[in-house]
């Protein structure tokens, strides 16, 4: 309760207060996100696409695209990590290991192994680039465009947008790039890889953002089974 009114009046009025007013009670809501993640089906068509370009694509590098759909589909680097590699950053020792060290959320670096495929596609993707006599150093940029030049994170979009609708890819427009991250965290996540091992690989300061990606590929298994009517068995 509150008193109101004018000293000089001498009426005093009571007025009815909500106790959850104050600020330190109130809840902020916090929006989950959604996880649209590729399907392995869509990465396949993607490289496929990558790899066989329309002449009319002019800003299209068959080897690079290859290499960066491997790279964010299998790695699950977000657009601006992907942007800040470095061609020093993937090392090699008994395996290829992608170091993240730029543009990682709460400077979250990390260190993930390259699948075969990935590691032998930058290869592919490195020597041409070589041979055409770009920059090349340890601490250049991984991807550039066809000039040379940096690839930001409009560019890298508009790269994996074009390769999406020439592969047909179903995810809408603003996941085109998420869609590869979520795609490597549910792939993960579906494997059996425990938590806390997934949130060190996706670079999540949450725990709950991991937990994300570890119901979304149960209810896939669950689909899965019940399409395969598994479910319907007595």
């Amino acid at each position: 309760m509150v008193a109101t009114g004018s000293p000089d009046s001498g009426v005093t009025v009571i007025a009815a207060s909500n106790p959850f007013d104050d600020e330190i009670l109130h809840v902020r809501h916090r929006t989950q996100p959604e996880i649209r993640a590729s399907s392995p089906e869509d990465i396949d068509l993607m490289i496929e696409a990558a790899n066989n370009p329309p002449a009319e694509a002019i800003s299209a590098w068959a080897t690079r695209d290859a290499a960066a759909i491997d790279v964010l589909a299998f790695t699950g680097v977000r657009a601006a990590e992907c942007c800040g590699l470095q061609v020093g950053d993937v090392g090699t020792t008994d395996r290829s290991i992608l170091h993240i060290r730029r543009g990682a959320k709460g400077n979250k670096r990390r260190e993930v192994p390259l699948p075969l495929d990935a590691a032998e596609r930058i290869d592919a993707y490195l020597t041409e680039r070589a041979d055409a006599g770009l920059r090349m150093g340890p601490r250049t940029e991984l991807f550039v465009r066809n000039d040379g030049r940096a690839m930001s994170t409009d560019s890298l979009y508009h790269l994996v947008k074009r390769i999406a609708l020439a592969a047909g890819a179903s995810l809408p427009d603003d996941a085109l790039v998420l869609g590869l991250r979520h795609h490597f965290g549910v792939q993960l996540a579906i494997r059996g890889v425990s938590p806390a091992t997934l949130q060190q690989l996706m670079g999540h300061t949450d725990p709950r953002t991991t937990a994300l990606y570890t119901r979304h590929a149960s209810r896939d298994l669950v689909n899965a089974l019940d399409d395969a009517g598994w479910l319907a068995r007595r």
